[in-house]
């Protein structure tokens, strides 16, 4: 078990080098997916990313969560899977394996929303503008 992990901190620490670039493009909510999604449910967010070869199950596919949802892109849920208060099964324990302590330590401070978004807020934001029918 703790070189499974070892193995995707390695590829995730890869990963992040390869799309630091890729993901400089001033909106804040993708650098945040480059940052902590990107590795796993890939560039576009279909699941497909560098570490998904070694995950099971496999990571979701983010591009289709209002489809799945009637249309309706679900951003309560996704912002519980996200600060580990949903548990996924892919994500291991109910906080993401590699990211689950930095969400908790943000989720626990208080950051008037008026002066910043938190990155929780912002992934939830970019996952939404990636749906496709």
């Amino acid at each position: 078990m703790k070189s499974r992990a070892f193995i995707c901190g390695l590829l995730l620490a890869g990963a992040l080098l390869v799309r630091r670039m890729d993901a400089s493009d001033g909106n804040p909510g993708r650098e945040a997916y480059f940052k902590y999604c990107s590795s796993c449910h890939g560039v576009d967010g279909r699941g497909n990313g560098e570490a998904a070869r070694t995950m099971r199950p496999k990571p979701s596919n983010l591009t289709q969560l209002a489809k799945q949802h009637g249309g309706t892109f679900p951003s309560a849920q996704v912002k519980d899977i996200i600060d580990g208060r949903k548990s996924v099964a892919a994500h291991g324990s109910a906080t993401m394996p590699v990211w689950g302590q930095v969400f908790s330590r943000e989720q626990a401070q208080e950051v008037p929303e008026a002066h910043s978004r938190s990155q929780i807020q912002l992934l939830v934001d970019y996952l939404r503008s990636i749906q496709t029918n």
